[in-house]
């Protein structure tokens, strides 16, 4: 069986990477800490992790990107809502969210988050 050739990564018509060549990379934490998962989505973790012997924090990387790239769409048409609202670009949004999230807070979102912070969150 012939070993399928190292591709590089699609990127979508509008992504960053298309769109902006010359935009600013922000810094990226070295790690990110997460609270445990409920139960159930715990064994499953386990289980991929287990039939594709990685490490647990491995996999919970690889299924959290898998979910963010399966949810660009969903994800991004939030974006567009509010960079519509802010006289914005789709991507110049994004940009702004990863580099200063307090501004995006304090100007764009303005106390009407979609997901209030009083209302009971099943993962915090």
């Amino acid at each position: 069986m012939a070993k399928a050739p190292n591709l590089p990564t699609p990127q979508p018509p509008n992504s960053p990477t298309s769109q902006l060549p010359n935009s600013p990379t922000p810094q990226l934490p070295n790690s990110l800490t997460i609270k445990h998962p409920p139960e159930y989505e715990y064994k499953l973790l386990k289980a991929l992790a287990c039939f594709l012997n990685r490490p647990i924090e491995t996999q919970a990387n690889a299924a959290l990107c898998m979910y963010l790239r399966q949810g660009q769409d969903r994800i991004m048409s939030q974006v567009r809502y509010y960079a519509h609202k802010a006289g914005m670009g789709e991507y110049e949004l994004l940009d702004k969210i990863a580099e200063d999230p307090d501004w995006v807070q304090a100007h764009i979102i303005q106390g009407n988050p979609i997901h209030p912070s009083d209302e009971p969150d099943v993962f915090s």
